[in-house]
């Protein structure tokens, strides 16, 4: 139950840096679907794909999944995204169609948790994930969860936060997740926390 992945390098993401005049933030915004993140100015945006999740699969050739990396780094790379155990926030904002998996997920919360894992089993199940923080969250026009929990990764420990959330009209599931290892994730916890808070959803 991954995402669908390209390495395809693409011109479509909408970055606006100290947009409305807030020059202490770094916005990414994917039209079509809606979706809307903030983020701290000193993080960089790498664009990966740029598929058309709000279009028309029978009609839109572009149609297909959306995805960037963020890197909150102070020497930004693409590498990082590679990185199992980067020692500064790392993450990627996708959106994709359901119509993209090879097997869609059902509309339900246990399957976007299994989006956390690996293997997509459910975090909640017992996988050994510790200090685990998990809330639903129903928002109208879109709805999901968050989690957070320590995890082994690449031989280290790492924190992860992620969103996932299906749209009003389970077309498409949006991700948004962040990790890096736990000294790093405790001194910029208040970042993450708050690039997360930012997500929306707009009609």
């Amino acid at each position: 139950m991954t995402p669908v992945r390209s390495a395809a390098l693409v011109s479509g993401l909408v970055v606006l840096l100290g947009a409305c005049g807030d020059a202490e933030s770094t916005y990414v915004e994917e039209q079509s679907s809606g979706l809307f993140m903030r983020l701290p100015a000193d993080w960089t945006v790498f664009q990966v794909e740029d598929g058309e999740p709000g279009g028309d699969p029978r009609v839109d050739l572009g149609f297909g999944p959306w995805s960037v990396l963020i890197d909150g780094a102070e020497r930004p790379n693409r590498a990082h995204g590679e990185d199992e155990n980067p020692d500064e926030p790392v993450g990627t904002v996708q959106v994709v169609p359901l119509a993209m998996f090879q097997t869609p997920p059902p509309i339900a919360h246990a399957s976007l948790r299994g989006f956390f894992t690996v293997d997509g089993s459910d975090p909640l199940e017992g996988t050994g994930i510790e200090d685990l923080e998990y809330e639903e969250i129903d928002r109208g026009d879109h709805w999901g969860n968050r989690i957070s929990g320590t995890m082994r990764q690449g031989g280290d420990t790492v924190r992860v936060s992620q969103l996932a959330f299906f749209d009003e009209d389970g077309k498409r599931v949006h991700l948004v997740r962040i990790l890096c290892s736990l000294e790093c994730f405790e001194e910029h916890e208040a970042e993450i926390d708050a690039a997360l808070d930012s997500f929306t959803l707009e009609g």
